[in-house]
């Protein structure tokens, strides 16, 4: 069995997919060391109290802009990728203009309704008007973004991850410089909000840039004013728009089941130290996940070009994922735990050393999120998002009841227990029904 495995694991390395995890892992892991040390600074500089209240903007926002994701980036993904395995320039421009428009009708629909109502929704769960409009100026940065994503599909389906990963360590240094320069100054959290805002808007600029060159380089992309002017079938529109809506609601339930926890949270504590405090732990116990993060990725890619040879090759593909990542996250989980306390205490000041206690009770949470490293990809590719929407629906009906009695009762014991028990049930019981789909592709095989 250790045999087999570890030639599972060898033969891995040498596939191109490991080479482009492994480049995609060094942007990661850059990205990751920004935002750890903008954290810090934020923690520091702020205190507890500002920080959970930062916290909370960021909860808030995000609760908001799950209602600005209607599919179009991460469905076309799969899309995309089939076409351009196929070398479908059609198909290709079809795609990428439905996305440019679909991100433009949205920004005038959905985010311009989320900016304006942000402030009332603070006034009202938070009774704070001023946490809201912070909330909106974050929902303004994701509303307004529209060439950076394009961009980052586009260099990720034609496989210049190398670019990708500047691209993207580029965005993460100024989205953590500009902040950082303006709560120095004493801008506090809406020096945060601002620099992220300003940090987006350059981001988008070079990105334009970045397409307009590749396009001329790429004969499979379309020019940028084609994006703007082509005209798509109504049926063309309603395929995608039903394609990739299924993926976001996929997408949105597992947000709305981290965020929600977060809000009762910051709704039952008299102060918002609490909240600092597991954000830091939770933030710690995620790194391995993090760094993991390129793999769920470059599998939206992977699993739709390993599926032309067969379900039988891609099940055998998506198991070996799930268990090499889960090893390697038992290997980086039992590191950071290690280190933490000295970690957390060393950096981050005695003011958190709270968070040391809440950081070995999220210990186990890796691995339980390792879990699913390849759950979303696979839904995707075998297109049974139903099935993911079905399990998440029960996810977040089962959720909101547990998580109120959980954290009204039992504070931040209760939010971490939520957060495991709610991390563990949607995928092991996604794994067990990929398990016997597998199975029965087997028997039919054989």
């Amino acid at each position: 069995m250790i045999t087999k495995l570890l030639q599972q694991l060898k033969t891995s390395l040498y596939h191109p997919f490991s080479r482009d995890v492994a480049t995609l892992q060094i942007g990661s892991f850059i990205g990751r060391i920004l935002a750890f040390a903008t954290s810090l600074v934020f923690a520091r500089i702020l205190g507890p109290e500002d920080y959970g209240f930062y916290t909370l903007v960021f909860a808030l926002a995000g609760i908001i802009t799950i209602f600005q994701d209607f599919g179009a980036g991460a469905g076309i993904t799969t899309l995309l990728s089939r076409a351009f395995e196929e070398k479908n320039k059609q198909e290709i421009k079809s795609l990428l203009t439905y996305f440019v428009k679909m991100t433009l009708v949205i920004l005038v629909t959905t985010g311009l309704a989320g900016m304006i109502l942000a402030p009332w929704l603070g006034l009202w769960f938070y009774h704070n008007f001023y946490l809201g409009q912070l909330a909106a100026i974050v929902v303004a940065t994701t509303a307004l973004t529209l060439f950076f994503p394009l961009i980052q599909i586009v260099l990720q389906v034609v496989r210049q991850i190398k670019k990708l990963t500047i691209l993207e360590t580029l965005n993460k240094l100024l989205a953590s410089l500009l902040p950082i320069i303006l709560i120095v100054l004493g801008l506090s959290v809406f020096g945060i909000v601002i620099g992220q805002l300003s940090a987006m808007l350059i981001i988008s600029v070079i990105a334009l840039f970045m397409y307009i060159k590749l396009a001329t380089q790429e004969t499979l992309l379309p020019k940028l004013k084609e994006l703007f002017l082509t005209k798509l079938p109504r049926d063309t529109i309603k395929y995608y728009f039903n394609f990739g809506f299924l993926i976001a609601i996929s997408k949105n339930l597992v947000k709305l089941n981290v965020s929600v926890p977060l809000l009762i949270l910051g709704a039952v504590l008299a102060t918002n130290s609490g909240l600092a405090f597991y954000k830091i732990a939770f933030a710690y116990m995620s790194l391995p996940i993090v760094l993991l993060g390129p793999i769920s990725r470059l599998l939206n890619v992977q699993f739709p070009h390993t599926a032309h040879y067969g379900q039988d090759r891609l099940f055998k593909r998506f198991w070996q994922v799930n268990w090499i990542t889960l090893l390697i996250s038992l290997v980086l989980t039992s590191g950071a735990v290690f280190v933490g306390p000295w970690l957390i205490k060393t950096l981050y000041g005695s003011d958190f050393t709270p968070s040391i206690k809440l950081m070995y009770g999220l210990s186990i949470y890796p691995l339980l999120s390792a879990l699913g490293i390849g759950l979303g990809p696979m839904f995707r590719t075998l297109n049974k998002m139903k099935v993911a929407i079905t399990i998440n629906i029960v996810t977040f009906a089962l959720l909101v009841p547990t998580a109120w009695w959980l954290i009204s009762n039992y504070a931040i014991t209760g939010l971490i227990i939520t957060t495991l028990v709610f991390t563990f049930f949607p995928n092991t019981i996604s794994l067990v029904y990929f398990y016997r789909l597998s199975k029965n592709s087997y028997a039919k095989g054989s």
